[in-house]
């Protein structure tokens, strides 16, 4: 009985993909997904050894689905809460064997015609937005936070993204000592440096975190990156979501500099 899946951060591992609340799963031996539950749904076709199995995570329409060699299977799981997910599999049986694709190889199934029809999607909801009708709804708001909004304001607790103050912790973790087996040679370090910006500066945070603590980086100087690139996400997320007032109230309250220099963009 093998199961492929993904899951939150706490699940028990012992279970099987799809039978605890944040974990889902696709069962080989009846086809059916399972989440939250050990009895599961109908779903799909039973897959066997030699099958090739996609699980695609859609974070922009908070779905998950599956494909079997090559054809998508349809939508699975619709509507999930967890702000990050991971592979999870399980086996009926011990000595099995899996291969697992992260993209290192071409995939079976088309995924990028699936992410070409979602970027699609996107640009014409965008382009379907009326921005004089959002100004004038907001017009009074915005100037009366431009007289009070004059320097950068902390974050509170109840503004910040859900990932910043794990992100921070993370990074805190590894920053309260230098690591005493450093890289060997300047080249290295600074090879290891330029990655963990790079997966900071596009907003990969828990994989930036991982980097760092297997390369041993002390990290205290990207704090502030972190912490830019997560103002950045939080803002993104509530343009995504259609919350222009609150868009713009955050955009004065955490870059009043930027608002004030251009005027243009409100």
């Amino acid at each position: 009985r093998d199961a492929i899946g993904v899951c939150g951060r706490q699940v028990a591992l012992s279970r099987l993909p799809g039978w605890d609340r944040h974990s889902y799963g696709y069962h080989g031996d009846d086809g059916k997904c399972f989440h939250g539950s050990g009895v599961g749904s109908e779903y799909g076709p039973p897959f066997t050894t030699n099958d090739t199995i996609g699980c695609i995570v859609d974070f922009y329409r908070h779905s998950i689905a599956y494909t079997k060699n090559g054809r998508h299977l349809g939508v699975a799981f619709d509507g999930f809460s967890e702000d990050a997910l991971y592979v999870t599999l399980g086996f009926g049986t011990e000595g099995e064997i899996v291969q697992l694709n992260f993209g290192q190889e071409p995939f079976v199934y088309d995924l990028k015609s699936y992410v070409a029809d979602i970027r699609r999607q996107i640009s014409k909801e965008v382009g379907g937005i009326s921005l004089d009708a959002i100004v004038s709804t907001t017009a009074a708001k915005v100037q009366q936070q431009q007289s009070v909004e004059h320097a950068p304001a902390e974050a509170s607790a109840d503004d910040s993204d859900v990932d910043m103050a794990e992100a921070e912790q993370l990074f805190d973790d590894f920053a309260a000592g230098e690591p005493l087996d450093k890289p060997t040679t300047s080249v290295t370090c600074t090879c290891d440096e330029l990655v963990l910006s790079f997966l900071i500066q596009h907003g990969h945070v828990q994989s930036a975190a991982a980097f760092a603590r297997s390369a041993r980086l002390p990290t205290a100087r990207f704090r502030s990156q972190i912490r830019s690139i997560n103002l950045r996400k939080r803002l993104h997320s509530l343009i995504l979501e259609h919350e222009f007032d609150a868009a713009l109230e955050f955009m004065f309250k955490q870059f009043p500099q930027v608002c004030a220099s251009r005027p243009d963009l409100v």
